[in-house]
């Protein structure tokens, strides 16, 4: 395969993956959360903000099923997190409530 077919395709599943983070359904939204956290290879460095801004929209989502898969996501992307937004993420991290427990917070460590 040659290098521009592969970056092609990392960059449709990768825009593909951020539609279904949008989905209505928690089961939609958790798979692509859970998916493209093992894409840190595939997703273009143009486009690694755009990701982790959105997994991180993703923690704040009322339904657990979508809220864990999306701090699991950002401990499994942490090397693709681009140093302007680096803070937000572990602020954000670490302001989850303590009723959210270490379910939420240690997903992302």
């Amino acid at each position: 395969m040659k290098w521009e077919t592969f970056a092609e395709e990392g960059a449709n599943v990768t825009i593909r993956m951020l539609m279904l983070m949008d989905d209505e359904n928690w089961h939609v939204k958790s798979a692509a959360l859970q998916s493209i956290g093992s894409m840190s290879t595939l997703i273009p460095k143009d486009m690694h903000k755009k990701v982790i801004k959105t997994i991180l929209e993703s923690t704040n989502d009322p339904d657990f099923n979508v809220k864990i898969p999306a701090t699991e996501s950002l401990g499994k992307l942490k090397s693709i997190i681009p140093a302007s937004i680096r803070k937000d993420v572990v602020r954000r991290i670490l302001d989850m409530s303590p009723e959210e427990g270490l379910n939420v917070r240690g997903s992302a460590i």
